[in-house]
């Protein structure tokens, strides 16, 4: 019977690595989440714990920021991006625009270290160069969060545990995310970069569905 091709877009299969390049000469290790626009492909690079980006037209792989740290035992640390930025995550694993335009922020997922991260970049969004890398829910290397109870705080003091698939909802400026280790759907008012988005008034952390003590409702 016949069927679609499938061909690789970047990376070389079965080639672990972090290389830049385009095409087959780049490297990834263990890609998760990917997220499209207009002009670039985003890969949540979790193995290498780091973000990347691939041009759509011209298929080159980019280090958004992060640093290649396959197998080691590295705390996340909020700082500058790019490649040699001083920025770190400890297993980015989704990733979401905050706002819908091209090079809007970019919303990280970094299950590892128990936080979500925005990528923005020193034109307040990810289409330029240059940047930071912040955090704006959770905190970073939180240790043992499978057997804390999450609550509904201000989002800088709260425990986030491994959160997971993450959406933006421009029209209340909130980003929805999904949080195995406690079995909740949570969402958090964006705020950062020196920008606003929608009209939630703080970075307060939510429950939107589920509940941490098991209990159906």
């Amino acid at each position: 019977a016949g069927g679609q091709a499938v061909s690789t877009f970047a990376g070389r299969p079965g080639e672990a690595g972090d290389a830049d390049g385009i095409g087959a000469e780049a490297r990834f290790r263990g890609p998760e989440g990917i997220l499209i626009d207009k002009q670039f492909l985003y890969v949540a690079d979790a193995g290498n714990r780091m973000v990347r980006r691939i041009d759509l037209q011209s298929g080159e792989v980019v280090t958004l920021a992060g640093s290649p740290q396959p197998g080691a035992v590295v705390p996340a640390v909020d700082g500058s991006a790019g490649r040699s930025g001083t920025a770190r995550f400890s297993r980015p694993t989704a990733l979401a625009f905050a706002g819908t335009s091209v090079g809007s922020p970019l919303l990280i997922a970094d299950s590892g270290a128990s936080a979500i991260r925005m990528l923005v970049d020193d034109a307040g969004g990810t289409g330029g160069s240059g940047g930071t890398v912040s955090t704006i829910a959770g905190v970073l290397n939180q240790t043992n969060c499978f057997s804390a109870t999450p609550t509904a705080v201000v989002a800088a003091n709260t425990t986030l545990c491994a959160p997971a698939g993450l959406v933006f909802r421009r029209d209340d400026g909130r980003v929805y995310f999904t949080q195995p280790g406690n079995a909740v759907v949570r969402a958090v008012a964006v705020r950062g970069g020196g920008q606003t988005f929608g009209s939630a008034a703080q970075n307060d952390l939510h429950f939107v569905a589920g509940s941490p003590t098991g209990v159906d409702g």
